[in-house]
């Protein structure tokens, strides 16, 4: 009974350590992905790619017709941007079968009259619009809603948050922007808050230093403070971008 006991006890002690390197390992200011788009391609036809005709739009034949499809989510591109997109998408479905599927929440055609779809490339079903933002060659599309706007959102985030694609010549990203991209207030000079001339520092809710804007230990989510309010809150300064003390 003893021996039962005791390995109740240890199983126990266990679980609850584990629970408690789970929770220190996920950050609170994190939000989960939201989960990936799924459908049954048993029932969808599928179309010959045909011609790229641009980053975000491609013709395909099925059925006996051509068809004139706008990737839908996506935004379009210009300048060295766009031609590596272009390259990407040649790379990615040249000679190859495509499942095409329409999102009735975006509207169905552009002006000039291409239907809005999302393509999964066949057989291995690749999401060819999420890849190109994933991969951070095209920005998503804000001008309409779509179903799929936060799962884009988030991998863009993720994109531009590691440089990726496009990205890496863009300015780099703002430590206190928000997970759905939204830019942290700036004064009318662009510049980051300040406070009675007082420079911003960032904390996090996981770390115990405060940082510098530009410092590689802060991520999405760091909160802009005053020095002497991160040193009231039991923060310390960065020993690798040395703010002011």
């Amino acid at each position: 009974m003893r021996n039962a006991g005791a390995r109740r006890i240890g199983r126990a002690i266990r679980l609850s350590v584990g629970l408690f390197l789970v929770a220190c390992l996920v950050r609170a200011d994190d939000e989960l992905p939201p989960p990936m788009p799924s459908y049954d391609f048993k029932a969808v036809p599928v179309a010959k790619v045909i011609e790229i005709v641009s980053p975000t739009a491609i013709d395909v034949t099925g059925g006996g017709k051509k068809q004139k499809l706008l990737l839908t989510g996506v935004s379009a591109a210009s300048g060295e941007a766009a031609d590596s997109a272009q390259a990407f998408l040649q790379n990615l479905l040249a000679g190859e079968s495509v499942f095409v599927i329409q999102d009735e929440s975006a509207p169905a055609k552009d002006a000039d009259g291409r239907q809005r779809v999302y393509v999964f490339r066949a057989p291995d079903g690749a999401f060819v619009n999420l890849e190109l933002v994933r991969l951070g060659y095209l920005q998503v599309d804000e001008s309409a809603e779509f179903r799929h706007q936060k799962v884009f959102k988030h991998y863009e985030h993720i994109a531009r948050q590691a440089r990726k694609g496009a990205w890496k010549t863009s300015d780099p990203p703002d430590p206190n922007a928000k997970r759905d991209g939204t830019p942290a207030a700036r004064d009318s000079r662009g510049e980051q808050p300040r406070a009675g001339g007082v420079l911003h520092v960032y904390v996090t809710k996981s770390g115990k230093k405060y940082h510098l804007k530009e410092c590689k230990h802060i991520s999405a989510g760091a909160e802009a403070v005053t020095v002497a309010e991160a040193k009231q809150r039991g923060y310390t300064a960065c020993l690798v971008c040395k703010p002011p003390k």
